[in-house]
């Protein structure tokens, strides 16, 4: 078994990191090729880095067999999963463009999936994908779309979300998107050539309808849009637009008219009612990166109190936890790409503390490794902005911050079983600091210097000194933030799992329930864990 595990090694290439740390480098087998994509889907807007991602994807899609095929839809779907995964609308939807290039019949398949195309079933994502992902590959298809969808609902009491998202007239980016469709729903206005006069007919038709359903909708935008802010009810306003608009609600311009004074007097008696227990504030589609660039901004009291509350509905999404603690990297490199890594790090180390049986705790790790006991009784954004007033920047020691928790095991001397039980959730870009005082060029080395076996080192020998047996490395999750071309372990590696992405959903599989009856706990046996999903299960159907 050594030998094969030996084998196993040599075919996983290893190389320096950014921070000359000794990672592993893109595999050439495919187990491992699935493990590292799914580690490496993270929101990017690098060209370079999409066109690697879609590479992998093209590569371990058109080399698989039938179970790897339905396993890369999975992943996929996961990607775009607005419920029950990472909820990337962007790279899913590149991916999907992909797709159509490898298979356009299960591409289409997909798409339908991802906007709930004539389906009672809750969708992957929602009927605003359809014009982004237009913007990408332009297909009649999806103008198909539309109109079936439009047309089946347009005597129906019971209207999707498509009149919401459906692309305006008067978009940028979007209203050529809008001439396609009037001229595709009112075919009869063009006749055998389409003048201006027609296609004018033909959008003002479309829109008339598009309006009629918002209002059935009570879409929000359609009272703001009439000027009649002071109806606007808040019980229905969805989380999103509660988040993004709040100041416009609060009328922080100070607009001197009855229906912005009135419109703020309805949000002040509905957020007393919020606060006092009688309803709950939506929250649950509210983005980490959103939550917590907004509590360190946030002064007014009336804007602390809609995040705290939002934020309070959006932790029920997430289950309890065992002995976790979270390690937040607030290193320098955390924040390239707007700062995305280092707020969503800060949300979902937050998000951990308050589930885990632990308490509030969180560690933070740069140049200096801090252990922050943060008070029950304070809420969301003190949480935040007391994480915020601890130093920030420099680099990465990620060693420093296990041998902080090692001594302290040390210290107080813990039986090893109860090492065993403790999960280390790592929020990180993965580029850590050299555990070597200086940088050694010889390849063949490299393997005895990996993060994984520095810490069996450490951990089996402080075990022996206290116990008399080895210490076996708390199970440790590497949560990636940015997308790189690094990898901390291998998809067998014991103790370890692989995760990515900004959303706190996948943090249910490491629930106390959740880790039941898992047989290892290996990078490769928690993403099937975590794409093992009903809703997923079914995409078999699409894979002859």
């Amino acid at each position: 078994m050594a030998a094969l595990v030996s084998a196993l090694d040599t075919k996983n290439s290893i190389q320096y990191g950014e921070n000359n740390h000794i990672e592993y480098s893109w595999s050439e087998t495919q187990q491992e090729q699935i493990c590292q994509l799914y580690f490496q889907l993270v929101r990017t807007k690098n060209s370079n880095q999409l066109k690697k991602l879609k590479g992998v994807f093209r590569k371990i899609y058109e080399e698989g067999d039938r179970d790897i095929k339905v396993l890369m839809l999975k992943m996929l779907a996961n990607t775009r999963d607005i419920d029950e995964g990472k909820g990337e609308y962007a790279l899913s939807l590149e991916l999907l463009s992909e797709l159509m290039n490898i298979d356009k019949k299960v591409g289409k398949e997909m798409l339908k999936r991802f906007v709930g195309f004539k389906s009672e079933e809750k969708p992957f994502g929602s009927w605003k994908d359809l014009k982004y992902f237009m913007n990408i590959r332009k297909d009649n298809y999806c103008i198909d779309l539309y109109v079936d969808q439009m047309k089946m609902e347009e005597e129906s009491k019971n209207n999707s979300l498509i009149w919401k998202w459906s692309p305006r007239e008067k978009s940028r980016k979007f209203g050529w998107i809008f001439e396609e469709i009037a001229k595709c729903y009112f075919a009869e206005f063009g006749k055998y050539d389409w003048n201006s006069k027609g296609i004018n007919k033909a959008k003002t038709q479309l829109r008339k309808k598009i309006s009629a359903k918002n209002r059935l909708l009570d879409t929000t935008q359609i009272k703001q849009c009439e000027k009649n802010w002071s109806n606007i009810d808040f019980n229905r306003v969805t989380s999103v637009t509660m988040n993004k608009q709040r100041g416009a609600f609060m009328n922080n311009k100070n607009i001197d008219t009855v229906d912005r004074v009135e419109c703020k007097k309805n949000l002040e008696k509905y957020m007393e009612d919020v606060k006092s227990g009688k309803i709950e504030m939506k929250g649950k589609n509210v983005g980490m990166i959103d939550f917590v660039k907004q509590a360190l901004n946030c002064s007014d009291n009336m804007d602390k109190d809609i995040l705290n509350e939002q934020w309070k509905s959006n932790s029920k999404e997430t289950s309890k936890l065992g002995e976790m603690i979270p390690l937040i990297d607030t290193s320098g490199s955390m924040e390239t790409d707007e700062m995305k890594p280092l707020l969503s790090a800060i949300g979902l180390g937050l998000r951990v503390a308050e589930k885990s049986k632990l308490g509030k705790r969180v560690m933070t790790f740069n140049a200096k490794p801090e252990w922050i006991k943060l008070d029950d009784k304070e809420d969301f954004v003190a949480d935040v902005k007391k994480i915020k007033s601890i130093p920030w920047g420099l680099n990465t020691d990620f060693h420093k911050a296990m041998s902080l928790i090692l001594d302290t095991i040390v210290e107080l001397k813990i039986p090893s079983e109860e090492v065993e039980n403790l999960i280390l959730a790592v929020f990180s870009d993965m580029q850590f600091d050299s555990a070597e005082d200086k940088r050694r060029p010889e390849v063949e080395r490299f393997g005895s210097n990996t993060v994984r076996e520095i810490l069996d080192k450490k951990y089996h020998d402080a075990g022996i000194k206290i116990c008399g047996k080895p210490y076996k490395v708390p199970k440790i999750v590497f949560w990636n933030l940015r997308v790189t071309d690094g990898f901390p372990v291998l998809s067998y590696h014991d103790g370890y799992a692989m995760m990515s992405g900004y959303s706190p959903t996948a943090l249910n599989e490491f629930s106390e329930e959740g880790l039941d009856g898992l047989q290892s706990f290996t990078p490769w046996n928690m993403l099937m864990k975590t794409l093992d999903k009903e809703r997923y299960n079914k995409l078999s159907e699409l894979i002859e």
